[in-house]
């Protein structure tokens, strides 16, 4: 050991100097391990800001690493049940999205409040900006709650805006590929015949006969977004069940 502890952290046994110097690395008493408690200890007085600094410092090149070590120390005051049990209720929620893209969950009818909103916060901009509003809105949405909640920070609740978020982009998807054929039912804000907005806005560019090709993209973004939200949200709840584990230990 490279440094004296007079007495044990977690009984206030009196320790020797011998004893601590040596190759004992357990308290005699209580068996806390000596080497994991000064590693614990080393992570718990690293400050957040130090992250967030980190970041501006060297950009997202480590961002992996540095997303990890954030999320040991929020995961260290945290609790595994609630997360277990709202992991399972999105998976039965959403998970069918994975092998049908054309699915409808809980979220519709409030990203579709969303979606509208955004026609109507738009129109004043134009009625291009009217068009595409209500997409933009309805994708932004969880985005903002995503950074809101890494701001925060809630990294579980990163995983829950992630969520949120693909389930827009599926049904996002599935209006693009439609805006050639105009199959799909639609809604209108305030009376008048409805339009379709992503036949107007692919129209624009000329791009209205590569609706489909369109739409697959958006529609494979949405999966890899859901199925990474699920993989995301498994591993925070690992990592707080990891940290109850060592502090048992100790």
């Amino acid at each position: 050991m490279d440094q004296f502890i007079e007495q044990c952290p977690k009984c206030s046994a009196p320790l020797k100097e011998s004893l601590t110097r040596s190759n004992q690395v357990n308290c005699p008493f209580c068996g806390i391990n000596f080497r994991q408690w000064r590693a614990l200890r080393a992570l718990t007085k690293r400050p957040v800001t130090s992250v967030s600094a980190k970041i501006k410092k060297s950009g997202f090149i480590h961002f992996p690493e540095i997303h990890k070590r954030h999320v040991e120390i929020w995961a260290q005051d945290k609790t595994v049940l609630p997360r277990v049990i709202g992991l399972i209720l999105l998976i039965l929620l959403t998970g069918r999205y994975l092998y049908n893209p054309t699915a409808f969950s809980v979220f519709d009818s409030f990203n579709l409040i969303i979606h509208e909103a955004g026609h109507l916060l738009f129109r004043w901009f134009g009625t291009f900006f009217m068009f595409a509003g209500g997409t933009f809105l309805q994708v932004l949405a969880p985005i903002a709650c995503g950074v809101y909640m890494y701001m925060k920070p809630d990294f579980f609740g990163v995983s829950f805006s992630g969520i949120w978020l693909s389930t827009n982009l599926y049904h996002v998807a599935t209006y693009v590929a439609d805006a050639k054929d105009q199959m799909l039912p639609l809604v209108s804000v305030g009376g008048g015949e409805p339009q379709h907005d992503w036949t107007y806005l692919l129209s624009v560019f000329g791009m209205v006969d590569s609706s489909r090709s369109l739409g697959f993209i958006i529609r494979c973004i949405a999966f890899l977004c859901l199925l990474g939200s699920f993989i995301h949200a498994s591993w925070i709840i690992y990592k707080i069940r990891q940290h109850q584990l060592n502090e048992r230990s100790y």
